[in-house]
């Protein structure tokens, strides 16, 4: 089952005591108000959801130089429409497609930090998978058999899992509610309904989509997606139309052939689901409600096409069976596969299409698992409901409710522990407690050493372009993280000098290049190069140095 396909079960739910003594069994042999396993499972997705997120520190690429654009924008009232922050393509074209949710985060960056950053963003994180939670709950099933909520539980936790690889704290983290507001607006609007005559018409609240679709145009090319699972309902809309209409043209009553082709058109057209395919429409002329008008689509499909995207962005590479991102995904994908074959379950056509989607996706662009493990929570939620662990002719199992009592006390205290304000107070040798959610590999003091050091133009990596935009914004950068806004031929003199190739020092001549700013394990060849090569050590001097980070100066 898809996001918004046919669900499972509406069974009342049964109860089994464990303990004869528990006195907060109710006297009908109902579960305790708290206390169930079932509360323990909720718990744990939650608290997953908020202390996985929260556990993450911030890595020196991709949030700085939004933030920074988020700054810029904020103070001058307007949108740039060029390259603000490299001295190597200053001036160029370049397009801010994620300009509001870089207002937002740089306006919350303001206000409290990285602590109130991290916070909100766990906040929308457990938003955004609870509401994928909730749509696995909202199913009906002939068969009356409940999924219940330890499955949409557990389900929503498999999902995390798989999409744990890219929660950080970035514009695409304003999707993920996104896209699990649509799933829970498209189930809780009947997308699920199976006469012929509600699926004509669109549920008054779903005319409401194409303004969100507005919203998220301006936040993330994540609209994307969610186009894609709109476009996908449209079709299942337009497929039972069809399959409908040949079954009444089978067994309609012969009539005159004048009535017979007058009756038949009127009829087709009124069966037609013409408000969902308006509804479709809708929503995608909605995503031109940005300042690039028509050109968001093709901007934001073009950036995954990009050759340099293709090329050199690992977020967009193929999945891989050796990459520990890619094992999960395939395991996933596995176990709901064996789930459907042992179950002899024949996918609706919304399953597969949306199965196939998003598995695609993912097989093309590693980035995809997130999307994935959203959009496969309800269809696995239904394929765990059939299983004999949790048919719902086993009731709720409550379990030992004082030990169940335990467990959720310890989630929550894991929870409160994982605040970002006390994140810094946290005995744990990988947390600055001046910075504590850094990542080891952000070059704090060797940017300070830059600063101090007055006019440069640094040659560095792309993750330490981006936090120079943000901790340095008067020393224009060589590359970053906005991977499509350099060229090829840039990026070609970007790995020859990195790889300390023969003609290494002549290429930094050419970009006027008067300082280095060097990862020790991310540049190994350019680091021995500077250290060893005579002409090189005639050329640069040593400023500073420390566990991971190396700066030199053109003598």
């Amino acid at each position: 089952m898809g996001i918004i396909g046919e669900g499972w079960g509406s069974g009342l739910p049964r109860y089994r005591r464990t303990d004869a003594s528990e006195s907060d069994a109710g006297r009908d042999g109902g579960p305790p108000s708290f206390g169930t396993l079932t509360h323990v499972w909720v718990a744990l997705a939650a608290a997953v959801a908020w202390g996985a997120f929260t556990a993450g520190s911030a890595p020196p690429n991709d949030l700085w130089w939004h933030l920074r654009a988020g700054e810029w924008i904020l103070a001058h009232g307007t949108i740039p429409r060029v390259d603000l922050f490299s001295y190597t393509q200053a001036g160029s074209p370049w397009i801010y497609q994620a300009w509001l949710s870089e207002v937002f985060l740089a306006w919350l960056h303001g206000v409290g930090g990285m602590p109130l950053l991290v916070a909100v963003g766990a906040a929308l994180n457990v938003l955004g998978y609870g509401l994928a939670f909730w749509s696995a709950l909202r199913g009906r099933r002939a068969s009356q058999t409940s999924a219940g909520l330890r499955v949409g539980a557990l389900a929503a936790l498999l999902g995390m899992i798989v999409g744990a690889a890219a929660w950080q704290v970035r514009p695409q983290l304003l999707s993920i509610p996104m896209f699990g507001g649509l799933m829970a607006a498209l189930w809780a609007g009947g997308a699920d309904t199976a006469r012929a005559s509600d699926g004509v018409r669109v549920p008054s609240g779903l005319w409401a989509l194409p303004l969100g679709f507005a919203v998220w145009a301006n936040l993330h090319g994540g609209f994307v997606f969610g186009l894609v699972v709109v476009g996908i309902e449209v079709a299942v809309r337009v497929w039972r139309w069809w399959k409908g209409r040949s079954l009444t043209a089978r067994h309609a009553v012969p009539l005159p052939r004048p009535l017979a082709g007058a009756g038949n058109a009127v009829a087709t057209l009124a069966s037609f689901p013409w408000q969902w395919v308006l509804l479709g429409l809708l929503c995608a002329v909605a995503t031109l409600a940005t300042p690039l008008g028509t050109g968001m689509v093709g901007y934001v499909l073009g950036f995954a096409q990009h050759p340099v995207t293709r090329n050199l962005n690992l977020e967009f590479a193929p999945v891989s069976a050796r990459d520990p991102v890619g094992i999960v995904f395939l395991v996933h994908l596995g176990v709901l596969l064996a789930l459907w074959l042992s179950q002899r379950h024949r996918p609706t056509m919304r399953e597969a299409l949306l199965l196939m989607a998003f598995a695609g996706l993912t097989f093309v662009a590693v980035r995809g698992v997130l999307w994935y493990g959203l959009v496969t929570t309800p269809m696995t939620a239904r394929a765990l409901a059939r299983t004999p662990m949790f048919h719902a002719s086993r009731g709720e199992r409550v379990g030992v409710v004082w030990l169940n009592r335990v467990l959720l006390g310890m989630l929550a205290l894991a929870a409160m522990a994982t605040c970002p304000w006390l994140r810094g107070y946290l005995p744990h040798p990988a947390i600055d407690p001046a910075h504590p959610y850094l990542g080891e590999d952000t070059p704090v003091r060797a940017v300070e050493v830059l600063r101090e050091l007055g006019d440069v133009r640094p040659f560095h990596t792309e993750a330490y372009g981006s936090y120079l935009i943000h901790a340095a914004p008067e020393i224009p950068v060589f590359v970053d993280t906005r991977i499509e806004l350099y060229p090829p031929d840039q990026w070609d003199d970007y790995l020859a000098i990195s790889m300390a190739r023969y003609d290494w020092l002549e290429r930094l001549e050419a970009y006027g290049v008067n300082m280095l700013l060097l990862d020790k394990e991310r540049q190994p060849d350019l680091v021995d190069a500077v250290a060893s090569d005579p002409s090189a050590r005639n050329a640069w001097e040593p400023v500073y140095e420390d566990d991971r980070a190396l700066v030199f100066r053109r003598r």
